[in-house]
């Protein structure tokens, strides 16, 4: 591979389509409306307030959902044979 040929690992897997879809299809605030968390590769896009809203709600009921799913599995008792 020669320096000419480099290629960034973001260009590789069409990351510039993706963040435009993201953005398209409003998962991704535009960089006109000044995102909080901008999202590195997309040209400013990034998460609002209420998008960090959603996400943060989403992770909390994730983890909520997986610590039961764990305490599920140490109170089944083990097959007596």
């Amino acid at each position: 591979m020669t320096a000419d040929s480099n290629v960034g690992f973001g260009e590789l897997i069409g990351w510039n389509h993706i963040a435009a879809w993201l953005v398209d299809n409003g998962i991704l605030a535009p960089a006109a409306d000044h995102p909080l968390v901008p999202v590195p590769g997309t040209g400013g896009a990034g998460i609002d307030g209420a998008r960090i809203a959603v996400v943060v709600v989403a992770i909390i009921v994730w983890l909520l959902l997986l610590s039961d799913i764990r305490g599920r599995k140490r109170r089944i008792p083990p097959h007596q044979y």
